[in-house]
């Protein structure tokens, strides 16, 4: 079996006792209707243990770490976003230093 690629522009992760599910979308090109929310497609469904999701955080901490430092650029998230993820911006700092 090939492996799917696949472009996505949201996820939702859904924790249950045996294991995590990660949903990937991707939000249509098309705007919306006035007053309605964008359609979401979702592309791709992960599967896997939280051993497993702790250990892929430390790994792409690691690499988003060394790309930044070597390119000089450093990748941020608007206030906005980040709120509507309930991720307050002093976690976000803290998490990132």
């Amino acid at each position: 079996m090939d492996a799917i690629d696949v472009y996505a522009d949201q996820f939702q992760v859904n924790v249950g006792p045996w294991g995590v599910t990660l949903n990937f979308q991707k939000t249509s090109p098309e705007p919306p209707p006035p007053g309605q929310q964008p359609q979401i497609e979702r592309v791709a469904t992960v599967r896997t243990s939280m051993a497993h999701l702790k250990a892929m955080v430390i790994v792409l901490k690691r690499h988003i770490d060394t790309m930044e430092k070597q390119t000089g650029i450093k990748t941020d998230v608007p206030s906005q976003v980040l709120s509507a993820m309930g991720i307050g911006r002093e976690d976000w700092d803290d998490f990132w230093r």
